[in-house]
């Protein structure tokens, strides 16, 4: 939202980027302060926060708004699901080729799932072997699934810290006698119709 801020005040020089949110956004989203609720429904990533408002922007102006309303940015977080869900597809191997078919075993899910509902999810999709391994660390990867921790579900920076959360995770759900859980990523709940 940094990044945002900054591209509000070089675009309006006279006006801080507060005034610039006040004036053009409202001030909540489904009860959410509106900038909570977009980082909460887009990866965190400056591109993706630029096309969510982008669409948001293009949904106020296409309907003759004065300013963004609630409606324009849940019909602009519909748009932006759908985008996301394209652009993580190229994170596929190319020898592999399931993550498509992966993905979409995915639609109607809970938003929290045991790891053997997630092994089940991706055999349905025809992956077998080692390859369960692969897709479960590429959904992790993509940010598609957040892992438990004992302070919440966590989405991995990067592969090194995903290979931790998941190893730690492994331990404490060894330890506790519960399964390990992953929680699907709020960006793709509209495309896949998460419950």
């Amino acid at each position: 939202m940094k990044v945002i801020d900054e591209r509000f005040e070089h675009a309006a020089e006279k006006f801080s980027a507060d005034k610039i949110w006040q004036a053009l956004f409202p001030a909540e989203v489904t009860g959410i302060p509106t900038k909570d609720w977009i980082a909460l429904h887009t990866m965190h990533r400056p591109r993706d926060i630029i096309y969510f408002l982008k669409e948001a922007i293009a949904m106020g102006v296409n309907r003759d708004h004065k300013a963004v309303t609630e409606d324009d940015l849940i019909d602009a977080r519909e748009k932006y699901s759908q985008y996301v869900f394209s652009s993580v597809l190229s994170e596929d191997s190319p020898h592999k080729g399931k993550l498509e078919a992966v993905l979409y075993e995915f639609a109607g899910a809970p938003r929290v799932l045991e790891a053997e509902d997630v092994v089940s999810r991706i055999r349905d999709a025809g992956v077998h072997g080692a390859d369960l391994e692969f897709y479960i660390d590429l959904l992790c990867d993509i940010n598609f699934l957040g892992i438990e921790t004992t302070s919440g579900f966590k989405l991995a920076a990067d592969e090194s810290e995903r290979r931790t959360l998941r190893n730690v995770a492994a331990k404490l759900a060894e330890r506790s006698g519960a399964g390990e859980k992953y929680e699907i990523n709020p960006p793709f709940y509209q495309v896949l119709q998460v419950e």
